[in-house]
């Protein structure tokens, strides 16, 4: 940990039956690595793959004093608390995935900045975050 803040942007989603409770506790869980939080609304998208069930997501902006690598392993390790296996993107079946999609103004994730899963909520904190009427 260092005595800079970063700037994180982080995309949220599920697509299993609790999917809502899911996506709550999600965002509790990324309140505990940052401050300053700004949250989307939480919006349904329908998969990539246009076959899987439809997904509830969010976007996140954090600050936060921990380096990336922190950032990523913090998620990677409560997506798998949470009962996250890699199987389960196959199965079509993901009950959190949390991706760290932009770290101080780099894009970690181009493609998620065409996907409306991400994209929308990106805009919606982009003009939240600088006072812009949602």
């Amino acid at each position: 940990m260092t005595d800079t803040m970063h700037e994180a942007y982080l995309s949220l989603g599920s697509n299993t039956p609790d999917r809502a409770s899911r996506m709550e506790s999600a965002i509790a869980f990324v309140s505990t690595i940052g401050l300053d939080m700004l949250v989307s609304e939480i919006y349904q998208t329908a998969a990539v793959n246009g076959r899987d069930p439809d997904y509830l997501n969010a976007v996140v902006r954090i600050h936060t004093p921990l380096c990336r690598e922190e950032v990523e392993a913090l998620v990677k390790s409560w997506e798998k608390k949470s009962g996250r296996l890699p199987e389960h993107k196959c199965a079509g079946s993901i009950c959190i995935d949390i991706d760290l999609v932009m770290w101080d103004g780099e894009v970690m994730r181009p493609t998620d900045f065409y996907r409306t899963y991400f994209s929308r909520g990106f805009e919606e904190l982009t003009d939240k975050a600088y006072g812009n009427p949602v």
